[in-house]
């Protein structure tokens, strides 16, 4: 197993190498040089990176340490996907009045109230415990996802969208799976 993940952070390693090289490159990472395409992807990756270890762990840690069933587990993760929805939505309108910038700041902000809403397990008994960390985690993804993303894309031409949209969608992925 320990060879496995050498030769894949090897690969890892090289892939920039040899696509800069390319004539037709999968990734062009000249875009990872624009400041805004770069902000907007790495804060959504990093939100994956703090929300991905809460998907995945709570349930575990309700069924295993607290005896608890999933059914409850499946409740308090349901406050993290509506309030998502409403934030995504409003979130849209929100950024038209505060700029985007402003929107990022205030959705990361909120999305880090969240997540220290889990800084002390000693104090989580039930998964109701967690639904207001899920709600305002919930609310600070859905508000800054949208502008991150439309501040990404907003720098590349319709030739490059198809390629940054993967960029963006990789990056995204890389948080989650980098936090699980």
């Amino acid at each position: 197993a320990l060879w496995l993940g050498a030769a894949g952070v090897l690969l890892l390693i090289a892939f920039p190498f040899r696509e800069r090289r390319a004539g037709s490159p999968v990734v062009d990472f000249a875009l990872l040089k624009r400041r805004a395409f770069f902000g907007g992807a790495s804060i959504i990756a990093l939100q994956n990176m703090a929300m991905y270890p809460l998907l995945f762990q709570l349930p575990v840690f309700f069924d295993r340490v607290r005896g608890l069933g999933a059914r409850p587990m499946g409740q308090a993760l349901l406050a993290l996907t509506l309030a998502m929805m409403v934030s995504s939505v409003a979130g849209g309108r929100l950024a038209e009045r505060l700029g985007a910038r402003a929107q990022t700041l205030l959705g990361s902000l909120v999305a880090l109230a969240g997540l220290y809403w889990f800084s002390n397990f000693e104090a989580v008994h039930a998964p109701s415990d967690v639904i207001p960390g899920m709600l305002l985690m919930g609310l600070g993804v859905g508000m800054t996802s949208p502008p991150a993303q439309a501040a990404s894309m907003s720098t590349v031409g319709p030739e490059q969208s198809g390629m940054a949209g993967g960029i963006v969608s990789t990056m995204r992925y890389i948080g989650g799976v980098a936090g699980a």
